[in-house]
């Protein structure tokens, strides 16, 4: 399979939009270059059952706007997730880390915010 630059057309079409996202999509997918490794693909299912994990906690806490997680609980994961993101977003860039770190570091980020505004 040629390389995405050696499409004609298609270059032209996708990647002058949106490069970086377009890529990144597509490279997932198994296009342009190296298929996903296997470990990456371990890394992303762990990243979507964990952040996953999340969703339940997150959806209630915003529909009682009442959250019963301790007050101290959500700082220190709140705080540990966007350090972690910072770290995982610097070189050599991780992506399952940073998206993982990110989405739980925005999930716990709701609950704190509901717990300091209801509570």
């Amino acid at each position: 399979m040629p390389f995405l630059s050696q499409r004609k057309g298609f270059h032209n079409l996708f990647l002058s939009q949106n490069r970086a996202k377009t890529f990144f999509m597509l490279s997932l997918l198994g296009f342009g270059g190296e298929k996903m490794a296997w470990i990456e693909m371990i890394g992303l299912i762990g990243m979507l059952m964990l952040v996953g994990s999340w969703v339940p906690q997150t959806i209630e806490t915003l529909r009682t706007k009442k959250c019963p997680l301790n007050m101290k609980f959500i700082l220190i994961y709140f705080t540990a997730s966007t350090l972690l993101t910072i770290y995982a977003y610097l070189p050599p860039r991780d992506w399952i880390f940073t998206a993982l770190n990110g989405l739980a570091a925005f999930q716990s980020g709701v609950n704190l915010y509901v717990k300091l505004r209801y509570s």
